[in-house]
């Protein structure tokens, strides 16, 4: 039996991304389906700010989660999905003018401003606008801010570099600040700070999930030749969050869990239909009838946008589990016991699992049910003992002696399951495949004037196994059980043992072990029955008779003959009718071509007379035809009904 000790203990925690001194990142989950679980703690409920990428604002938006007991409420604060956009729409100039101040006062005219020349006296008032002079010859005329002081006169002030103008709106600053500070966070990338504001008072525990690479699984497997197997597994982890991990809990989950992907951060527009004054009371109620459906499918909607502060005011109970190893329905769980250190951007591979296994080093044959030849896989029966599922992965086999030999495909593997993984070829092994079929009658009947035939087809597969070195070997002729097949007889192996591939298709096992390096040969008989039915009345006299050829009773076989004679008959009285037919269709021609010579010679002359002569004979010799058509006809009929009395008396 497998005993493999755990160095890791498992448990039920999480951890990730973002920038939050106040909350650092204490636990980090990974799934290998792309996930992770990322785990802040806070002694401060005052509030935090995150800074989330934006490609993970939709899942933190999905899934954050806060504990603990001192919470009584939260808020989630963030910028919506165009925040330049929202910003400069109060404001009277787009984000690419900011920076010009003659296009921002000629667009704020009324506002109150104070202009400081340089070296001058302050002066306040209102805006009236931007004036340009003309005439200052090449160079450019400084612009000239038209303002209205409190006295009420009219001012022309000029805009040079060193002028200062302060914004005494308190509104329009305002909006200033708010464009700048939207062009701030775009500059900064794809970005979004998100303020988590909590009421109450205690730690608190804020989590929630993300995308993040797939960790990855490598295994090591070293082969001492005493039966047992050492073997390693190494974790293959990217810290892929923008954020430093330090001394953090860093937690691998091997599983299945179902993933998906909601835009919340998205602008979502409800339809409403555009109400047009002065319409007639019946177009009136129609669209009260529109409003009302679209009210019952925006229901759901409706609950799903609730205020996230009573949505987060619950906090579910933490999870937690102290085992060394932890399996569920859905994934199995390895916790690393002491924390990492990962910088973001960086790559590190860690073992989590050590130890040694009895396991048995064997050749295998897959049959293929083909002419074949070639060398058996080197495979390694691998036999899951733990409480957890091993996850999927690459596997290096190694010998103790002598090195490296082969890698392998590791397959997921539950508790209790096992399963060989080949890594290689054996070059001292040669096996040689052949497959013969033939056709094997096993009986014939006839019923309801049916022919039923019960036939099967036979498969002979030989294995001729070639122990090249002459030395003790093992190896495995796995047979694949085709859908239809079954076996009959083996003949030169033990007992076989009945499994499964990887795949679930079900193999039989022949365990062969060399002795003395002699060649030995392993042969299965199959077969694979089938039926077939022939309506007699369908087939040629000839096809019945050969049918009669095979083997049946006496009574079966004049059956077939009878029916084979009666067909034969009304064969031929069939083409007896067709000739017939034929002749009697020359003779009309014939008919036809007399009477037209008769209309252009003169009646009474010779040649009148003879073609006259003939064409009577040709209307006797008509009447003849049809009077044997229809007796050939009765004779078919009489014939046809013998042989649908004949086949239907069985």
């Amino acid at each position: 039996m497998m005993r493999l000790p755990l160095l890791l203990a498992t448990t039920a925690l999480w951890a990730f991304p973002a920038l939050a001194e106040s909350a650092p990142v204490r636990r980090v989950t990974l799934y290998d389906a792309g996930l992770a679980e990322i785990s802040r703690e806070a002694d401060d409920l005052s509030g935090m700010t995150l800074r989330i990428p934006l490609r993970d604002v939709n899942d933190l938006l999905k899934s954050l989660t806060l504990r603990g007991a001192g919470i009584t409420g939260a808020r989630i604060l963030l910028d919506g999905e165009s925040p330049v956009e929202d910003a400069f729409s109060s404001l009277p100039i787009p984000p690419d003018r900011i920076g010009d101040v003659e296009a921002l006062l000629a667009a704020i005219p009324g506002t109150r401003v104070r202009v400081t020349p340089q070296g001058g006296a302050s002066l306040e008032g209102q805006v009236m606008g931007i004036v340009h002079p003309a005439g200052c010859g090449e160079a450019p005329c400084p612009a000239l801010l038209a303002l209205k002081t409190e006295g009420g006169s009219i001012r022309r002030i000029e805009i040079l570099p060193a002028s200062e103008i302060a914004i005494l709106d308190t509104a329009v600053d305002a909006a200033l600040s708010r464009g700048l500070a939207a062009l701030h966070g775009a500059a900064s990338g794809d970005v979004r700070d998100i303020r988590v504001e909590i009421d109450g008072a205690g730690a608190a525990e804020l989590s929630y999930v993300i995308a993040a690479p797939a960790w990855k699984t490598a295994y090591r497997a070293v082969l001492s030749g005493t039966g047992a197997v050492d073997l390693q597994a190494w974790a293959v982890i990217e810290n892929a969050t923008g954020e430093d991990w330090e001394d953090v809990g860093l937690t691998l989950s091997a599983g299945s869990p179902r993933t998906l992907r909601s835009d919340l951060h998205g602008r979502s527009w409800r339809f409403r239909e555009e109400l047009v004054q002065n319409q007639p009371e019946e177009r009136l109620a129609k669209f009260g009838d529109v409003m009302a459906s679209f009210a019952q499918m925006d229901g759901a909607a409706m609950e799903m946008e609730a205020p996230m502060a009573a949505r987060a005011m619950a906090a579910p109970a933490p999870i937690a589990a102290d085992a060394a190893a932890s399996e569920s329905v859905a994934e199995s769980r390895f916790t690393f016991p002491d924390p990492v250190d990962l910088p973001a951007g960086k790559m590190i591979s860690l073992p989590f699992l050590a130890g040694s296994m009895e396991a048995r080093h064997l050749s295998v044959w897959r049959g293929g049910l083909s002419d074949r030849s070639g060398h058996p896989s080197l495979v390694l029966e691998i036999d899951n003992d733990l409480p957890v599922r091993l996850p999927a992965g690459i596997m290096t086999v190694e010998d103790a002696a002598t090195g490296y030999v082969g890698d392998a495909i590791f397959p997921l593997l539950a508790p209790g399951d096992g399963r060989a993984v080949a890594f290689g070829e054996d070059a001292k092994v040669r096996v040689d495949e052949k497959v013969s079929l033939s056709r094997n009658e096993r009986s014939l009947s006839v019923s309801q004037g049916s022919l039923l035939i019960r036939d099967q087809e036979v498969r002979s597969v030989e294995y001729r196994i070639s122990f090249l070195s002459g030395e003790e070997r093992d190896l495995a002729i796995e047979h694949p059980l085709a859908a239809g097949w079954s076996v009959t007889a083996t003949e030169g192996a033990p007992s076989p043992r009945e499994t499964r591939d990887a795949y679930g298709q079900p193999l039989l096992a022949f365990d062969i072990r060399a002795a003395d390096g002699a060649d030995q040969v392993v042969r299965i008989e199959e077969a694979s029955p089938y039926d077939l039915a022939y309506v007699i009345a369908d087939l040629s006299a000839e096809d019945i008779l050969a049918w009669s050829g095979r083997e049946m009773t006496g009574e079966t076989r004049a059956y077939l003959e009878r029916a084979a004679g009666l067909k034969q008959e009304a064969v031929a009285m069939g083409r007896e009718i067709e000739a017939q037919g034929a002749l009697r269709a020359r003779l009309v021609t014939d008919q036809e071509r007399f009477r037209t010579m008769l209309g252009s010679l003169q009646k009474g002359s010779e040649a009148h007379q003879r073609f006259l002569t003939s064409l009577l004979a040709r209307e006797d010799e008509i009447g003849a035809a049809d009077r044997r058509i229809a007796e050939l006809s009765g004779a078919l009929a009489a014939a046809r009904k013998a042989l649908s009395d004949h086949l239907s008396s069985r």
